[in-house]
């Protein structure tokens, strides 16, 4: 070691690069993106919505089901999906939620109609939910939806399909049955006027039957006539399509040479003509045509479903006609039945079968020899379907009236279960009495399972949102709570660390002004001066602690003695209770050190402090306390009130993070749980006693640290001797601060310090070479520029003591020399 060395002013240590190195700030890109690709991931769009309206988020599926991409729909108004008059009246919907918070799509599945891209509507099914964003005024609306326009034209198909079956059935005449059906093809496409042709008994013409269409002046003269034309093999539309056996479509009805009736058709104001063969054993038993006044493109999809619904006419057509020859009509009806892929199964009225279809005995299995003449129920139904289906049958015989459709389980011949879907009706003879039970079923087994697969899908897919949603809810509002945390650390720090800048010079001036000659009214100022300053150094020393980061173990000392630490932040734990409270504090002196950080116990004793304040009514008590256990290894610290309590309920859940029963704004949830992190960490636990009315008492039960380090036979002492109060309270401060214990002496009672601070002048020189003497790790700091007789001396030099920066620099180097030394 050099003699008279010291730190250059203005250089800074790489300790204090690592102290004003800023702390990592955590953000949240990732569950963002998370949540993105996961949004992304849905068959099913997903769209996101602010209070105005305004599309804030959409998934990638909305191309698919809208044609849009995202980013044509984000930043433009929900409204752009919807059609008239929704499209218009929408922000006036939003208007009316954000005043009465009324609504009744919220919470629940709806079906609107939508709007493509292309400009087409097709319908949806959309279920909205409101997200409550912490921190923001207005909430967000999320919808699901999901294109049901498939569905839709399935059901509406099969509809048509069976209402057309049933209305045949029971029609009681050819013009009944033909009336009916076209009345029901008009009102499902939206055709307005329907016709149909048969042969003449003789088959070389097709003449009109009645026809069906909607009260209009002008269809009345096309009706009368289309009943005085005829229409041979390939002349006109009813022609051609009867030559063909094919379904047509005309969307021109000028050509008089193409379509025979175009003047009628013009004057009736039609423009498309729609013709469907009925066919009956491979033949054309009637055509059906069909007329509307707008101009519409040919529809394949739409021709087939017309062509399906009608196909039983062709059956009733060549039934009526051929009554006489009931034996060959009812041998094409089972010919019929045994090549369509649908059930048919007869039971007389005791239950037995008479007849099964082919199609049965593919499906299940079973022989037609161990299926006819035995009992329907008990062969071929499963033990759970019996008797209700036995009822639904015995009732049916009793009345003459059966329920049209019916679904039940039936066995296979290997017991496995299958589901059809019923169409019942009842068979009478020709004298009126009931002779059967007829039933054509579709087996919808594999239907039922997607739809509930489908239905479970969905289920789990919005619980899946919703439990993502929740989770980036409780991620942001941990974000917000750490800046929100931080800021307060990063302000109760720079506080502390001003108030300290201050009050170091305010007591050196103290100390300078109380060496002074002064009247003994001045010194009693002086004295209440000092107090206060003990008190706001008291203040600092607490907020230094608050500031640190509980998550940092090493952030302070690894032990706390309990009543040097209720010293230092006795002052800011009292301001923490409301002013019309009354705060005791019982912290025995002598306690053995606790396994926790100062700074650690602090903000956990804090967060008790407070919250025991807004427990308590007016006249209210909250007790900080401290004692030994009565086994000596640990440290029970609390904290008392005499508040409202709590249930065993609340108990039960209030050490879990983000619980609170405070107003929503007023707590974090978080307090109970760093309390709990506290004590965990330091190998202790926490305890609650508590009841509704009779106050609460909580606090850590922390274990005893037995100190196991040598004790040192040198003191960690240091002496000054100096004349100047002001630098001696300064240089004292900065020791203390450094872990010394300080004394003040003259020039000649150095003791047993390890380091001693001088004035260097000439009737000192033998006292400091004699304490310096075989003692290496003694320091000794002069304070004033030295004389040559001090040049051989191994000191360190404060050679202005003016400058704040040059003493600090110099009892830092002195102090690292002294800790080097002594290892």
């Amino acid at each position: 070691m050099s003699p008279l060395r010291r730190k250059p002013a203005g250089v800074r240590s790489e300790e204090d690069g690592r102290r004003s190195r800023p702390a990592e700030v955590l953000t949240g890109p990732s569950l963002l993106a998370r949540h993105q690709a996961i949004l992304d991931s849905t068959l099913d769009p997903i769209v996101t919505i602010d209070a105005g309206g305004t599309i804030l988020s959409a998934s990638r599926s909305v191309e698919r089901v809208f044609g849009y991409t995202p980013d044509e729909m984000i930043g433009r108004n929900i409204s752009m999906l919807m059609p008239a008059p929704h499209r218009e009246a929408h922000d006036g919907y939003l208007e009316a939620y954000r005043r009465t918070g009324v609504t009744n799509i919220l919470g629940r599945t709806r079906e609107f109609e939508a709007v493509r891209k292309d400009g087409t509507l097709f319908p949806i099914e959309i279920s909205v939910s409101r997200v409550d964003v912490p921190g923001e005024s207005m909430p967000l609306f999320t919808g699901i939806i999901h294109d049901v326009s498939q569905r839709r034209r399935v059901e509406e198909e099969l509809r048509l399909l069976q209402e057309l079956s049933l209305a045949i059935g029971e029609a009681t005449s050819l013009d009944a049955a033909m009336v009916e059906a076209l009345r029901r093809i008009c009102e499902a496409t939206g055709w307005e006027y329907g016709e149909a042709w048969v042969p003449e008994p003789g088959g070389e013409v097709l003449v009109g039957t009645p026809v069906w269409y909607s009260t209009d002046p002008h269809f009345d003269q096309f009706q009368r006539a289309a009943s005085e034309a005829r229409f041979g093999k390939g002349v006109g539309l009813p022609g051609r399509v009867w030559q063909s056996g094919k379904s047509e479509w005309l969307d021109d009805l000028r050509d008089d040479d193409f379509f025979k009736r175009a003047t009628a058709a013009s004057a009736a104001g039609f423009r498309t003509a729609v013709a469907v063969p009925i066919l009956h054993e491979h033949e054309v038993a009637a055509v059906m045509a069909f007329f509307m006044r707008r101009r519409q493109e040919a529809d394949q999809r739409l021709l087939a479903l017309v062509a399906a619904a009608v196909a039983p006419l062709g059956r009733v057509v060549q039934h009526k006609r051929l009554q006489d020859a009931l034996a060959a009509s009812e041998h094409r009806f089972r010919n019929l039945l045994e090549h369509v892929q649908i059930i048919a199964v007869t039971l007389d009225p005791g239950g037995v079968v008479t007849f099964c279809n082919d199609f049965f005995l593919r499906l299940t299995g079973w022989k037609r020899d161990e299926v006819v003449g035995r009992d329907w129920f008990d062969a071929c139904l499963p033990p759970s379907d019996r008797e209700p289906t036995r009822e639904v049958f015995r009732r049916a015989i009793r009345t003459g009236s059966i329920e049209p459709r019916y679904e039940n389980e039936i066995l296979t011949r290997s017991g496995e279960a299958r589901l059809i879907a019923w169409n019942n009706s009842v068979v009478w003879d020709s004298r009126g009495a009931l002779v059967a039970v007829a039933g054509l079923g579709v087996d919808v087994t594999e239907q039922r399972r997607m739809e509930r697969e489908l239905a479970a899908h969905r289920e789990d897919l919005e619980s899946l949102i919703a439990q993502r949603t929740d989770e980036l809810m409780h991620s942001i509002e941990k974000l917000r709570q750490s800046d929100r945390l931080a800021s307060i650390g990063t302000l109760a720090a720079g506080l502390g660390h001003d108030m300290n800048n201050v009050l170091l010079p305010m007591r050196c001036r103290l100390d300078a002004a109380e060496s002074m000659d002064l009247p003994e009214e001045a010194r009693r100022e002086l004295m209440i001066v000092r107090r206060l300053c003990d008190y706001l150094q008291q203040l600092s020393d607490g907020l230094h602690l608050l500031a640190l980061d509980p998550d940092d173990s090493e952030a302070s000392q690894s032990t706390t003695v309990l009543d040097e630490w209720w010293e230092q932040v006795s002052v800011l734990l009292q301001k923490a209770v409301p002013k019309h409270a009354r705060f005791e504090a019982s912290i025995p002196r002598g306690l053995p050190p606790v396994a926790v950080a100062p700074h650690r116990l602090t903000q956990a004793a804090l967060n008790l402090v407070v919250n025991a304040g807004e427990a308590i009514g007016e006249r209210g008590l909250v007790r900080l306390w401290a004692e030994r256990d009565p086994n000596g290894i640990s440290i029970r610290l609390g904290v008392a009130d005499n508040g409202r309590g709590m249930t065993p309920e609340v108990q039960q859940r209030i050490f879990d993070p983000f619980f609170t029963t405070k107003p929503r704004g007023l707590g974090t949830g978080m307090g109970l749980s760093l309390v709990r992190g506290v004590a965990q960490a330091a190998g202790g636990h926490v305890f609650v006693e508590s009841a509704p009315g009779k106050g609460t008492n909580i606090g850590l039960d922390l274990p005893v640290v037995e100190s196991e380090e040598p004790v040192s036979d040198e003191r960690r002492l240091a002496r000054l001797a100096l004349s100047n109060p002001r630098l001696a309270t300064l240089i004292e401060t900065m020791l203390a601060a450094g872990g010394f214990e300080v004394e003040r002496g003259g020039p000649d009672e150095p003791g047993d310090a390890a380091i001693w601070v001088v004035e260097p002048r000439d009737e000192h020189i033998d006292h400091v070479k004699q304490f310096l003497r075989g003692q290496e790790r003694r320091q000794v700091i002069l304070c004033g520029r030295a004389p040559s007789a001090w040049r051989h001396v191994d000191a360190f030099c404060i050679e202005d003591v003016d400058d704040f920066e040059q003493v600090r620099s110099v009892i830092r180097e002195t102090i690292d020399a002294y800790e080097g030394a002594s290892r």
